[in-house]
């Protein structure tokens, strides 16, 4: 992501500063949970945490979109929680990420019953998230995140069909394709088709 998408972080500590709802905000969050939680895990000195993470790490690494952040997370991992030097330099999601993660370390262990339970659909706040990347207010850089994030949901061979078919169709609608619906869940293709119709 080029300087000019870069948005000074310090000046945007919560959602509703990143004009991004507190809903939206939390479900893309939720599907972050697997990495935020190896990260915890390593933290709390939970067995092969560490290789978990690591192959986290790796795969983001692979992508141009989150490069800085698994060197980043591993800093966290390591021990350090200072949040101004942590999300120096990155854009509000990757701060968005790191600040979620530092949370979770200092809150309780996913596996501690006294968490609250989320209910939520993911999938409805990923939605959230796509309607507002579509405005044409949008934060910058967030379009291209989404896509990359729906890219990496299609081609992911351990998803199912249906959950494949819906990272294709989101990644067409933000490229300004036709999304092809047939094959995506009842109710997410019908909030699609409304999207496109206000494209």
């Amino acid at each position: 992501m080029t300087d000019e998408q870069k948005t000074d972080v310090g000046e945007n500590q919560d959602p509703e500063q990143l004009e991004i709802s507190k809903e939206g905000a939390a479900q893309l969050l939720e599907l972050w949970r697997p990495v935020i939680e190896a990260v915890v895990d390593v933290c709390a000195g939970v067995s092969d945490a560490e290789d978990e993470l690591e192959g986290f790490c790796e795969k983001l690494s692979a992508h141009e979109e989150w490069q800085l952040l698994p060197d980043i997370l591993k800093r966290v991992a390591a021990g350090e929680r200072d949040e101004a030097a942590l999300t120096a330099d990155i854009d509000v999601v990757d701060a968005l990420i790191v600040r979620a993660t530092l949370a979770a370390i200092a809150g309780p262990h996913p596996g501690d019953p006294s968490a609250e339970p989320d209910d939520a659909d993911p999938v409805d706040g990923f939605l959230d998230m796509v309607e507002r990347a579509l405005e044409k207010d949008a934060p910058e850089g967030l379009r291209e995140r989404i896509i990359e994030a729906a890219t990496g949901i299609a081609k992911d061979g351990e998803e199912s069909e249906e959950v494949r078919a819906f990272g294709r169709a989101v990644q067409a609608l933000l490229q300004g394709e036709e999304p092809e619906l047939d094959a995506v869940p009842a109710a997410h293709a019908e909030r699609l088709r409304q999207m496109k119709s206000c494209v």
